[in-house]
């Protein structure tokens, strides 16, 4: 059996539609890269807020702990 032979005009039509497909999976790779290193960078923001607000906590914690000390100390 043999296989037809494809006309020049049949393969242009498929190799832009292969390099169309091509695109669209290098643009979703891309796509998806860029969401996952938005979504570090929100998490790592987040993760600085909150040791911030850890260590601001801790002070005012520690503040009133250090005064009591000392007055049971004097």
């Amino acid at each position: 059996m043999r296989l037809p032979k494809l006309s020049s005009q049949g393969s242009k039509k498929t190799i832009p539609k292969d390099l169309v497909d091509a695109n669209n999976q290098v643009f979703e790779k891309i796509h998806e890269e860029l969401k996952a290193r938005s979504m570090l960078h929100t998490a790592e923001e987040t993760k600085k807020r909150l040791l911030s607000e850890k260590s601001s906590l801790e002070q005012k914690y520690l503040e009133p702990e250090k005064k009591k000390s000392s007055e049971v100390i004097a």
